[in-house]
């Protein structure tokens, strides 16, 4: 597991399927450096109308967290009711999330990808001068903003938390797949893919470098951004998850290792 696994939805979900999940998280969340914006914007929200927003976009769970937490510091309680605001989540996690919080998504695109968002928006409101406030990681990318920016809206992105690699963990990670004691590997981000291919090109114990992965380890990643990453780093992925969700890993799993364990391998267990 190269993911941080708050409440341990992640692991249940291995464990269940007959998977053995070994925790080496090669991330973890951090604070951002300077809030003031996520602070200011949370005003604007709680002030709505005149210079509020119309939406909120969450794109992660771990941005949910801050925003709610600063909701709460202004005097509001679960279930948030925010007049004239909308919530869009993108993916099931993220949705989970923001429900459980008290934000109730009102939109959640079919397909749980930012093209999917990019493609479904039109359709739930008029995107020219829509202003949308977008907390996230300070990393993200700019598939997202960009797109609802050239279709007229005015985004407003602020930090809600930071993803730090963690060079302990994925040196550990790499020493073991260097001993085969790893079967298989999700990987849910395009930070832990960095993480990743910046431990598996450092030299090891005993100075050894590797610059081939090892076939015997097949990669999963969570959807097209994560696997465009791993491309690019030089990582290669055996299988994409389908649908793009944690449930989604844990299927890609159970196949990519039947196909190498046999046909009775994809019987599910007992």
């Amino acid at each position: 597991m190269t993911r941080p696994d708050e409440g341990g939805r992640f692991t249940a979900m291995l464990r269940s399927a007959g998977f053995f999940p070994q925790h080496l998280p090669l991330t973890r969340i951090v604070e951002p450096l300077d809030s003031d914006l996520l602070d200011q914007a949370v005003d604007r929200l709680v002030e709505g109308g005149g210079p509020g927003f119309d939406v909120l976009l969450l794109t992660s769970k771990r941005a949910v967290a801050p925003v709610v937490l600063r909701l709460e510091a202004r005097g509001l309680r679960a279930p948030f009711r925010l007049p004239g605001l909308e919530v869009w989540v993108v993916g099931e996690a993220t949705g989970r999330a923001a429900r459980e919080a008290g934000l109730s998504p009102d939109r959640v695109p079919r397909e749980f990808l930012a093209e999917g968002l990019l493609l479904e928006a039109p359709t739930w409101r008029v995107l020219e001068g829509a202003r949308i406030l977008f907390p996230r990681a300070e990393e993200g990318g700019d598939l997202l903003p960009d797109g609802l920016s050239e279709a007229g809206a005015v985004v407003t992105l602020t930090t809600a938390y930071r993803t730090l690699p963690n060079p302990e963990r994925a040196g550990e990670l790499v020493e073991r797949v260097r001993a085969g004691t790893i079967d298989a590997i999700p990987l849910t981000a395009g930070s832990a893919a960095r993480a990743l291919a910046g431990a598996w090109s450092t030299k090891g114990a005993g100075g050894r470098m590797s610059p081939t992965w090892p076939r015997g380890v097949p990669i999963v990643a969570i959807g097209p951004a994560t696997q465009g990453e791993c491309a690019a780093l030089g990582l290669p992925v055996s299988a994409m998850a389908n649908p793009h969700s944690l449930e989604g890993v844990v299927e890609a799993l159970r196949d990519v290792l039947a196909e190498r364990q046999g046909p009775e391998a994809r019987q599910p267990p007992s």
